[in-house]
């Protein structure tokens, strides 16, 4: 791949003055064999991320509640074992002692109790939440990677633009010394160029302390190396603002936000804890079965032959709550406000939402048009310093102003990098704010990453599926 570069500026004997411009194609030239996509970057955080990681598990904790909340519902055998030790004193005989030992099994068949049924509603209810929560924080993740990822690349861009804009005014600089020495300008020009060149070390220095911490942070997400980085090179082309209105985006963020169903789930869980406080009053009904062997005497076979005894039996056994010192009417009352609260938390969570969607289009939209608007800025700055080297070589510009013209092309050239990484990361956060983010678009920006100066780069290998289909 070729090498872009500026018009080489000439002093006034004629001597070229190249100016190596390292910016987005520079960037996908210098590009090492293999570089981390943007792709390879989301599915190294997925097993990286610890934030992730306790989603999953929270999912398998709800799963095992949701399974408990169900095993009340279902017959359970417990095995008795008893050892007792009494003395009997009646009327009728002299005082006598016993002792005996128990062994045995029971069997419980729950046939009605409404309380634990509204319980296994509510742990449902708080496992489809961890569902949601899980494909929330995977959306979470594949934003904070390419947001990651991105400002990467902006602080490579940021150092390209310094060493590049250093080697020029240091070609400048070498200019105004010899015009200086040929007596055909003043010291003002080579001092000028010189205070530049002060000035872009230290700009030198920031961009590259930024750039290293943000590859620190990059490491830290993903796990991987954040020096080679596939590159979003000047060719590729960026997709358009989404057909959909405004308005649409944001009845969808309404409804589809991962935020708004876990409020309505948190809604929903609310209302079934206010089920099982108020079942808490209704009677229960079970039977109760038991069969065990008994050694010993007891109270009742005192100072009699028998010394064994084996008893099967069953019963129905029905529970009514009469009086539980006011805590069940406590309980349905703080429940009937949790539920209340709930549904003050879904209507915040929906504006919210609905906002958060608004602002992103918005956003989206605005990267756009400075994008187009930079790109014009790129082409006219690029003019601009033309002429100033054309006036410069026909001596009716100064020094001062082909500086002046570099910085400004620079400049542009950097913003607009900035700009249409800005442009990637609206889409996906669009796309996210309305639940709708899935691999098919994190792939679709990877293959913009993939794109050469000769064409598009081939497509990056399927995975497997980690984001919720929209």
């Amino acid at each position: 791949m070729k090498r872009t570069s500026l018009p080489a500026p000439r002093s006034r004997k004629g001597v070229p003055l190249r100016l190596a411009l390292t910016l987005g194609l520079l960037s996908a030239a210098l590009a090492p064999a293999h570089a981390t996509g943007l792709q390879e970057a989301f599915e190294a955080a997925q097993h990286n991320d610890p934030s992730l990681q306790a989603a999953r598990q929270q999912v398998d904790t709800s799963r095992e509640l949701r399974r408990a909340a169900r095993g009340v519902l279902r017959p359970s055998v417990a095995a008795v074992a008893t050892a007792g030790k009494g003395r009997l004193h009646t009327n009728m005989k002299a005082p006598g002692s016993y002792h005996n030992q128990l062994a045995g099994l029971v069997l419980s068949i729950p046939l009605y109790l409404p309380q634990e049924r509204a319980r296994v509603s509510q742990a449902e209810v708080g496992e489809r939440l961890a569902f949601s929560q899980l494909a929330q924080s995977l959306q979470q993740l594949a934003t904070q990677v390419a947001s990651s990822y991105f400002a990467v690349l902006q602080a490579q861009d940021a150092v390209a633009v310094a060493e590049a804009q250093g080697a020029a005014i240091q070609e400048q600089f070498e200019a105004a010394r010899e015009s200086y020495a040929a007596g055909n300008a003043t010291i003002t020009d080579q001092q000028e160029a010189q205070a530049r060149l002060d000035l872009n070390r230290a700009q030198l220095a920031a961009a590259r302390n930024t750039l290293i911490s943000r590859q620190a942070s990059f490491t830290q997400l993903t796990g991987l190396p954040g020096t080679h980085l596939n590159p979003l090179p000047g060719n590729a082309p960026l997709r358009p603002v989404p057909p959909e209105p405004q308005a649409w985006w944001e009845a969808q963020a309404r409804t589809r936000s991962f935020l708004v169903q876990q409020a309505e789930l948190g809604m929903e869980a609310a209302r079934r804890g206010l089920d099982a406080a108020k079942a808490a009053h209704y009677p229960s009904v079970g039977i109760v079965s038991q069969a065990a062997t008994q050694h010993g005497q007891t109270n009742l076979t005192v100072d009699t032959p028998i010394q064994r005894s084996r008893d099967v039996s069953a019963m129905l056994q029905v529970q009514v709550p009469l009086y539980a010192g006011g805590s069940l009417q406590a309980l349905e009352r703080a429940q009937a406000a949790t539920l209340g609260k709930r549904e003050s938390q879904l209507e915040a969570a929906r504006r919210g939402a609905a906002q958060q969607a608004r602002d992103t289009y918005l956003a989206l939209q605005s990267s756009l048009q400075q994008a187009e608007a930079l790109q014009a800025a790129v082409r006219s700055s690029q003019l601009a310093l033309e002429s100033n080297n054309t006036g410069y070589q026909a001596g009716v510009r100064i020094n001062v102003d082909v500086l002046n013209a570099q910085q400004q092309l620079f400049q542009a050239r950097q913003n607009l990098a900035a700009t249409r990484y800005a442009v990637l990361l609206n889409q996906l956060r669009l796309k996210a704010a309305i639940g709708g983010l899935s691999d098919a678009d994190i792939e679709a920006v990877d293959r913009q990453l993939q794109v050469r100066a000769g064409g598009p780069g081939a497509a990056p290998s399927p995975g497997p599926s980690s984001l919720p289909a929209p």
